[in-house]
């Protein structure tokens, strides 16, 4: 203990035993007893002290209270809180984040075979040209562009036949192995006969890589006002299209008329040509030949001259229309 300090604590134990025999009290309890903030115990007993220094440190003694207080507010800590901080994240101790939530998944590529497939996925989808794909579930996939018919009885029409030829001409039909027509125009009288997207029908292995449930037949001409434009479920008539074998003469009774249809065929419908491959759904693919005039559905038929639409002429003066879809 330093000189100094030895002098103020001898002086102030002078003085605190000197007031404790004058007045008569004796020894103090050990409850009493406070400590310097150095450790050293002293017994004090009596009013409290005055403010005094130490060393430079400001020291409260009060009676019975036992406290020192330092008026630096370093280390101080409020009353009631917790003194020791938080630990850092990933230190032992500390709460485990939870973990983060999964990306979602990229949606399933969509390779779509048909018109029929997109419409289902997509009910919203309107008439115009997609890409379906031949063998989609393979790697050897390969797109095609398809005129889609999204209306007509609920859609999902994959067109598979467009010809729209002008009168006074006889083009050659064209027999599509590898892709399917897309639609130009509707404008009857229009030669599209040299365009070679729009020209042309699907053939048997053409359409035999679809699964067909319907077919969709349409044509109108400028020799009458009428519209033939039905769809047939007849499997006969699907065979004859996929594979040239048999024909479509069911369809006289196996058949649903559509919007606009004002035709004579097929109700009337009597004679077929039959096992015609290719030219199945083209040469005389139905007709009625037993009550006067042959009316008839031809594309460049009967000796590849007569272009008819529910009439027969066995020529190719007028303008006709003849399209085709699946479904």
């Amino acid at each position: 203990m330093s000189f100094l300090r030895k002098s103020i604590w001898i002086s102030v134990t002078g003085l605190l035993l000197a007031s404790a025999c004058k007045d008569g009290k004796g020894p103090i309890a050990p409850e009493e007893q406070v400590e310097f903030f150095d450790g050293t115990p002293n017994a004090i007993s009596g009013d409290a002290l005055p403010i005094g220094e130490i060393e430079g440190q400001e020291v409260i003694l009060g009676k019975n209270s036992g406290e020192v207080s330092n008026d630096s507010s370093e280390g101080n800590v409020p009353a009631g809180t917790d003194q020791q901080a938080p630990p850092a994240a990933g230190a032992p101790g500390a709460g485990t984040p939870p973990p983060p939530a999964p990306l979602p998944s990229p949606p399933p590529p969509f390779y779509p075979a048909t018109c029929a497939e997109i419409k289902k996925a997509k009910p919203d989808a309107t008439s115009g040209i997609f890409k379906i794909y031949l063998n989609p579930s393979l790697e050897t996939r390969v797109a095609l562009d398809a005129s889609c018919d999204m209306s007509e009885d609920g859609g999902g029409w994959t067109l598979l036949m467009n010809y729209s030829h002008k009168a006074g001409t006889n083009p050659p039909i064209s027999i599509r192995t590898l892709d399917l027509p897309i639609l130009a125009g509707d404008v009857l009288g229009t030669d599209e006969s040299a365009l070679a997207k729009n020209w042309g029908h699907a053939g048997n292995i053409m359409l035999s890589n679809y699964v067909v449930k319907e077919l969709r037949f349409y044509c109108r001409s400028s020799q009458n006002p009428r519209i033939v434009h039905f769809k047939t479920l007849d499997a006969n008539c699907i065979t004859a299209a996929q594979k040239g074998t048999g024909s479509c003469v069911n369809v006289r009774t196996a058949h649903t008329k559509l919007t606009g249809h004002t035709g004579i065929l097929p109700v009337t419908v009597d004679a077929s040509k039959t096992n015609e491959g290719d030219r199945a759904l083209t040469r005389d693919t139905f007709t009625q030949s037993q009550l006067g005039d042959d009316i008839t559905w031809s594309v460049k038929a009967n000796n590849d001259n007569a272009w008819e639409c529910d009439f027969g002429s066995n020529n190719f003066v007028d303008d006709t229309i003849h399209r085709m879809w699946f479904r």
